[in-house]
């Protein structure tokens, strides 16, 4: 199996089990795990309903008829994090990181695909990192360790702040690596973004997520594959 996109912790750069569990859940991990998955490996997610596929896969998403998630799209079309949006060049992200890192082992280079990993000091969140395609950022994630989880009340609170902002989620749990992860989905197709709150083992990960981007990578990652001719 290929490498997995992970968050890296700026200090020990390496995810605890914990961490790797609940992340392989995200939208771009799920996306390419499956994507380059070798022929024959199985993968429970197959069965899943087309929506959801759809979802993970980051294809382009059909405008929904609810009115009151259309709502919600201008929110996350304004969407900003410590001054990073969708869209912000590698040269501005690293104006306001100068320290920011580049994780290589996890990030599809040659397909134009690079995670920096963040300095987390003065933060909320215990790690970032965003992620970002043919220079520009398209995916912003955030995880909270179990003791920043509990500092803020459970992961209630950041469900509440979501649901708050941008509606009523999608609920779903699945099996990574035989262990319960609840996730909380987000859709926004009018403006082909998404959001994605995972939480497992008292731990939980927060991605903001440019769904048209991360097409546009997994068609590149597909077509840069090695495939030994």
């Amino acid at each position: 199996m290929p490498p997995n996109i992970l968050i890296i912790s700026a200090v020990d750069r390496t995810p605890s089990p914990c961490i790797a569990r609940l992340l392989k859940a995200s939208y771009l991990g799920a996306a390419l795990a499956m994507l380059l998955a070798p022929v024959g490996c199985g993968d429970n997610s197959a069965s899943r309903t087309s929506r959801e596929d759809a979802t993970s896969s980051g294809a382009p998403l059909q405008a929904s008829s609810d009115s009151g998630a259309q709502k919600k799209e201008g929110a996350i079309r304004n969407f900003q994090w410590q001054g990073i949006r969708f869209g912000t060049s590698v040269e501005e992200l690293k104006k306001r990181f100068p320290q920011a890192s580049i994780s290589r082992e996890r990030s599809y280079l040659d397909a134009g695909h690079v995670i920096y990993s963040l300095p987390s000091n003065q933060m909320v969140v215990d790690t970032a990192s965003v992620q970002c395609f043919s220079g520009r950022v398209f995916e912003i994630d955030l995880v909270y360790l179990p003791s920043t989880v509990q500092g803020l009340h459970g992961v209630e609170a950041l469900l509440d702040k979501l649901e708050n902002d941008y509606g009523q989620s999608d609920k779903k749990t699945e099996d990574v690596d035989g262990y319960p992860v609840s996730r909380y989905i987000w859709q926004f197709p009018a403006e082909q973004k998404g959001i994605t709150l995972n939480t497992v083992g008292g731990s939980a990960s927060v991605s903001f997520i440019d769904l048209a981007v991360l097409h546009e990578l997994a068609k590149r990652v597909r077509a840069t594959r090695n495939v030994g001719f």
